[in-house]
């Protein structure tokens, strides 16, 4: 069952990568000619990326480390990923797309070594205690790479840095500059005393 539900998603996200990759070489030429979207629609994508990667991460830690225990209540699947992906498309930036496709195939990738572990003769399931090498590695490879993901994501929504503060001598041409010292006023000096005094 577990397999079958791993290589019909591993199917799914293909496809989806396919079509983003496509969608997104696309954007990059039309890219000055479409418009900035609204930033408090940016950020709720961005919120529900990174919740959809986490709970997919905690959900399947527990298959690499067992004594974290499986999280009952959170589905092993890329469904909420995959659903904040879309949303990405209408709010996300190139940028972002690309490190959540990077993501997607790190995920891809974690499937596939699933898939590929050898089946425990007791119960026909894949053996986690063989394969937890590989599926460790492959965790610690998505992991990164959603890292990397919310580290664009936070960058993107900071405030951007306060203009510098105006030059405090700025000439009538409105060019900034050093003050120039032929337009001081020379200081006034005394009168040179007269000889009949």
């Amino acid at each position: 069952m577990t397999v079958a539900v791993a290589a019909l998603g591993s199917g799914l996200i293909g496809a989806l990568i396919g079509m983003h990759l496509a969608q997104r070489d696309a954007d990059d030429r039309l890219g000055p000619f479409l418009s900035t979207p609204d930033p408090g629609r940016r950020a709720t994508a961005y919120f529900d990326v990174a919740v959809g990667w986490h709970a997919y991460l905690e959900s399947v830690r527990p298959l690499a480390f067992p004594t974290e225990g499986f999280a009952v209540d959170r589905p092993r699947d890329l469904a909420a990923v995959l659903r904040a992906r879309a949303q990405l498309e209408q709010f996300g930036t190139t940028s972002v797309q690309r490190l959540h496709d990077d993501a997607l195939e790190a995920a891809v990738a974690l499937i596939n070594v699933l898939r590929s572990l050898p089946k425990s003769p007791v119960s026909g399931q894949p053996d986690l205690v063989a394969g937890r090498p590989a599926l460790r590695a492959a965790l610690r490879d998505l992991a990164v790479k959603v890292d990397q993901l919310e580290r664009q994501m936070q960058v993107e929504l900071l405030p951007p840095p306060p203009p510098p503060p105006p030059d405090s001598y700025v000439e009538i041409t409105g060019r900034g500059g050093a003050v120039r010292r032929d337009r001081v006023a020379a200081p006034v000096s005394a009168a040179p005393a007269s000889r009949h005094s």
